[in-house]
């Protein structure tokens, strides 16, 4: 159901796409958004779109079509959680019925993440990456702009939202980090949906996926434990391995990518851009991507150390509390 949800909202904004255009399938060149003279976007527009030297296919989102795409992303996100989490409610199964909002989070995010971090990895390393700063800073890319369209309307709509009201997901850093994301999202999506938003709204998703996994196991395990329920030995198992690969993916992703590509890449390109007359008109959208990239980094590194004080035994594994 929700996989059809997404394709359905994307079919549903592709009707608009040409004319006018909105998510697009087909094509794997970004379609140049309609935008006045005086729109901020006028120099991304002159600057042209980002070079596709691959001839891999992915979805696309005009500027027009932003909050269109952002809202039918969350809307499908928080219908799917309503039907899974009733589903699970009237199970007679313990492990399901213990905390349905858990699990049925868990069961939305799995999918979608893995949908936005392929596109951003497709994105990042495969669809060939500008050769100057003013390239992946201004050139604009309804690609990267899809990414940036899903995360303002998933975030706003259903996991903040659901976060505030499930057991278990009230984590005070997660839904600050949420939110900020959500307005730092619709900001540059709006106005400059460049080449490092397939890293920053993409690649950096990769941990999410095994990260749920084992974040659900964990509290499957809890409930487990408390049912003496038979499946626990195995349950820790399973729980164990995503443990160590989830661990693995986040020092590569989180920890050293992101780190990486912050101060060493996006940066200097950003001061670099700041720098031309060009640039005048995207100031504000520079300066909150700067100061929005480096906060996230500490972030990043702040839960990596918790990572390491919990896999040391320095400290409990404090993300998921049966409550």
């Amino acid at each position: 159901m929700l996989l059809f949800g997404y394709s359905f909202a994307f079919d549903i904004a592709a009707s608009s796409a040409f004319p006018p255009s909105g998510v697009n399938l087909v094509s794997s060149t970004p379609t140049p958004p309609k935008i006045s003279p005086k729109s901020p976007l006028t120099r991304v527009k002159r600057g042209g779109y980002l070079p596709s030297t691959s001839s891999l296919i992915l979805p696309s989102c005009a500027s027009s079509c932003v909050l269109k795409v952002a809202f039918q992303a969350g809307v499908v996100c928080l219908s799917s959680q309503l039907v899974l989490q009733s589903a699970f409610k009237r199970s007679k199964d313990p492990l399901l019925n213990t905390n349905p909002g858990y699990l049925a989070h868990t069961c939305v995010a799995l999918p979608l993440m893995a949908f936005v971090s392929g596109v951003g990895s497709v994105g990042w390393w495969l669809k060939g990456r500008p050769g100057t700063a003013m390239g992946r800073i201004m050139n604009g890319s309804d690609e990267a702009r899809l990414l940036g369209a899903i995360l303002c309307g998933i975030m706003t709509i259903w996991d903040v939202p659901t976060s505030f009201l499930v057991p278990g997901l009230r984590s005070p850093d997660i839904l600050i980090h949420h939110a900020i994301l959500a307005v730092v999202s619709y900001i540059v999506a709006t106005t400059l949906p460049s080449y490092y938003c397939f890293f920053y709204f993409g690649v950096v998703e990769l941990i999410s996926p095994p990260l749920a996994i084992y974040d659900q196991l964990e509290k499957t395990c809890e409930i487990a434990s408390t049912k003496s329920d038979p499946r626990l030995p195995l349950l820790r198992v399973i729980r164990d391995r995503f443990q160590i690969l989830s661990g693995l993916i986040f020092t590569i992703t989180r920890a050293y990518l992101f780190t990486k590509v912050t101060f060493i890449n996006f940066l200097p390109d950003i001061i670099a851009v700041m720098r031309s007359p060009n640039a005048k008109s995207l100031m504000f959208t520079l300066r909150v991507s700067a100061v929005a990239a480096v906060g996230f980094s500490v972030l990043q590194l702040v839960w990596f150390e918790k990572m390491i004080a919990v896999v040391t035994g320095r400290r409990k594994d404090d993300r998921v509390k049966s409550k």
